[in-house]
């Protein structure tokens, strides 16, 4: 178990357990604690895997949408199929996500972030000219979690959309909560 209450450290922790025995052919996938992947998740991972695909990026689609306001369910269904297109999408989520081993040494695995780790990793490929893959065609169902772990995380996404008064977490550049907040 990991205690490093840094999602970085810890995908980056999973993934070195799993790298105990070399990259070689082996695919990595992530999702979240919170986060059910569909059954074909594994196939369309291992496609992508034997198709040449670095670095695969999934969508994600809210299970529990009860705990938000239908208004955010609106906001968030339509901003985030905005743009979606048979050649990819522009979304990364941990909740979602794949990668060859050896290309994710080459990038130096995920960085020591709060949050972003993700997003980080993806850019990283893509600056890299890595054979970077946004592929829509099987989305893992995550939480509308109202209070998340990773500040700026998914639920901070979530609460973004939502327009009703209360208090809301602020952070600071560093990840910390600022002053005063709870």
């Amino acid at each position: 178990m990991v205690r490093a209450r840094n999602v970085g450290r810890a995908r980056a922790a999973g993934v070195a357990y799993a790298l105990r025995n070399g990259p070689q052919g082996l695919w990595l996938v992530t999702t979240d604690a919170d986060s059910g992947v569909p059954r074909r998740w594994g196939g369309w991972q291992l496609r992508h895997a034997r198709a040449g695909t670095e670095l695969l990026a999934g969508t994600v689609r809210v299970a529990d949408g009860v705990s938000r306001s239908a208004r955010v369910r609106e906001r968030f269904e339509t901003r985030y199929w905005q743009g979606l297109t048979d050649a990819g999408h522009r979304h990364v989520h941990g909740a979602n996500l794949g990668c060859a081993a050896t290309a994710y040494e080459r990038l130096g695995g995920f960085a020591d972030l709060r949050h972003g780790g993700d997003h980080d990793l993806v850019e990283h490929g893509r600056r890299q000219a890595m054979r970077v893959f946004a592929d829509a065609g099987c989305p893992v169902r995550t939480s509308a979690r109202r209070h998340g772990r990773a500040p700026h995380g998914f639920a901070s996404y979530l609460d973004a959309r939502d327009d009703r008064p209360g208090p809301r977490r602020r952070w600071s550049r560093s990840g910390r909560r600022a002053a005063g907040e709870p």
